[in-house]
């Protein structure tokens, strides 16, 4: 093997060495995209038990989180594709062009990756700060859920106590009294006269009897 294909053997190393890294790299952000993609799923069992309490806006904050996973998910999936690719391309190339034009489109390839590094980290760090900012916001929104949860429960608990008084005071026998026909009849006087001068007036008490028919 002559210079030219030491120099381009070695180039060639370098570049396949570089392309493994960046495998390993995209092999990496996989295992943690399809760890994302499980929580996305206990994001939409969450969502669904938030749609069946009728609180729409927790729902909709599990989905948003669940449609970033996945988004983040294919994205990594895609890149280790396109790397792959361009690695059996150039592996082909190199063994045809010249040593020039191959570390050209060696450099080309490896800025283009760096860049294509850059905007996958940047992607993976605005996903983390938006699943924490939703993680924070679910917190929140859970402990409002759980203090109305108690001002509710505390409130049914009273109304249940006046229901309950209510029945009580319904419960008690009402007896009212019955009236019926009564009528008055006068007995005869009694006299109270003891040692009354002839000639004096004198009062005479009655009975009255009452009966009910």
């Amino acid at each position: 093997m002559g210079l030219f294909g030491k120099k381009a053997s070695k180039k060639f190393n370098e570049l396949d060495i570089a392309l493994l890294k960046l495998q390993n790299e995209c092999d990496r952000r996989n295992t943690q995209a399809e760890q994302a993609s499980a929580r996305a799923s206990e994001f939409h069992k969450k969502a669904l038990e938030s749609l069946k309490n009728h609180n729409t806006d927790l729902a909709k904050m599990y989905l948003c989180l669940e449609k970033e996973a996945k988004k983040y998910s294919s994205l990594l999936s895609v890149t280790c594709v396109e790397a792959a690719r361009q690695k059996r391309l150039l592996q082909e190339r190199i063994s045809q062009i010249s040593l020039v034009d191959a570390m050209k489109k060696t450099n080309e390839l490896l800025n283009k990756m760096q860049v294509d590094g850059e905007k996958l980290k940047e992607t993976m760090d605005e996903i983390q700060q938006h699943v924490a900012a939703d993680r924070a916001n679910i917190n929140e929104l859970d402990q409002i859920l759980s203090g109305n949860k108690d001002e509710v429960d505390n409130m049914m608990a009273e109304l249940m106590e006046e229901i309950t008084i209510e029945h009580d005071i319904e419960a008690i026998p009402n007896h009212k009294p019955v009236l019926t026909e009564t009528c008055v009849e006068p007995s005869a006087p009694i006299s109270t006269t003891r040692n009354v001068p002839e000639g004096a007036q004198v009062e005479e008490d009655y009975e009255v009897e009452v009966c009910v028919k």
